[in-house]
């Protein structure tokens, strides 16, 4: 979940195609400042290099700016993260638990935070790089024909090594995100059903504790 609040975007060879690589980002920027809010579906593999395998799950994501997310994973075990972008809880049904963290700031790196945010302030949380398609394969990439951006944080200490954004060329929209982290792992995320125009008020990111439901708070 971590790496998805982050849950959440070609060429640099001659000037030509760093003009290209500059207007891919301006045009991602500019597509996610006019949005308030936005919705889709996703599924996400994981690779987990301790155990040399793909973990698959599939849910539904919520985003509203400043920094409000609704995460469900309707896989088994099922989780939801729901974060008013102060606090942030993580519900889990099976267990009848929600663990309550006060500060999300603290918990989710300053990177991530950027994709609940817009990719608003792009350069100076990330050196912003082309990315060398003959790495599709390992970045678990489907659609070759998006545009890419890869994103290098800026702070060595973050628990991120490099994002792998692929936006739609006639949409403007992120549909495809890997996040390489320092652990080994990676993880990559396809977004479908999109929409950029959700009707939602800000009580959709409170979470009330279900009757019986134990809490415990970090």
């Amino acid at each position: 979940m971590r790496q998805l609040i982050t849950f959440c975007l070609l060429l640099m060879a001659t000037p030509v195609l760093a003009k290209d690589l500059a207007t891919i980002q301006n045009s991602l920027q500019d597509k996610y400042k006019s949005i308030q809010a936005w919705s889709a579906h996703f599924t996400q593999d994981t690779y987990v290099d301790s155990i040399d395998k793909i973990i698959s799950k599939k849910g539904s994501i919520l985003v509203k700016k400043p920094g409000k997310l609704k995460l469900d994973y309707t896989d088994t075990p099922v989780r939801s993260y729901i974060s008013n972008g102060s606090k942030l809880w993580v519900y889990a049904q099976d267990k009848q638990e929600v663990q309550l963290f006060k500060k999300i700031n603290k918990l989710v790196a300053g990177e991530a935070l950027q994709f609940l945010n817009g990719f608003a302030k792009l350069d100076s949380e990330f050196e912003v790089m082309d990315f060398d398609q003959s790495q599709i394969k390992d970045a678990l990439i489907n659609n070759k024909s998006l545009d890419f951006l890869e994103l290098v944080p800026r702070d060595t200490e973050s628990s991120l090594n490099r994002l792998i954004l692929g936006i739609d060329p006639k949409s403007g929209s992120v549909i495809e995100l890997t996040i390489y982290n320092a652990s080994g792992n990676k993880t990559h995320y396809v977004f479908f059903d999109i929409n950029q125009a959700p009707q939602v008020t800000d009580e959709v990111f409170e979470f009330v504790v279900p009757k019986g439901v134990k809490t415990t708070k970090s």
